[in-house]
């Protein structure tokens, strides 16, 4: 299981930088370190839980949508990572 823990999350350790939906963490053991995980709202399969939602929520991802259409960010696509890495690897 994997809990969101951070929202329009740019990932500067890539080259070049990516943007993603979503960081998140293992449940239950947290962040770990520096340990995150990048992914996109196409990426979930499942929603087990969902938090607490208002209408702030709502203005934030509002605002963060807007940010990326005007930044310079490409969007980070975890599966084309993944077959580059295991490419890599193999």
């Amino acid at each position: 299981k994997i809990i969101v823990n951070a929202r329009g999350m740019v990932a500067a350790n890539m080259n070049p930088p990516l943007f993603f939906d979503y960081g998140g963490s293992f449940y239950p053991q947290g962040i770990i370190g520096d340990q995150i995980m990048y992914f996109n709202h196409e990426d979930i399969k499942k929603v087990i839980f969902k938090g607490y939602s208002d209408d702030d929520d709502k203005l934030m991802v509002d605002n963060i949508n807007e940010w990326f259409e005007k930044s310079e960010f490409e969007k980070g696509n975890t599966l084309e990572i993944k077959k580059a890495r295991s490419g890599l690897n193999g």
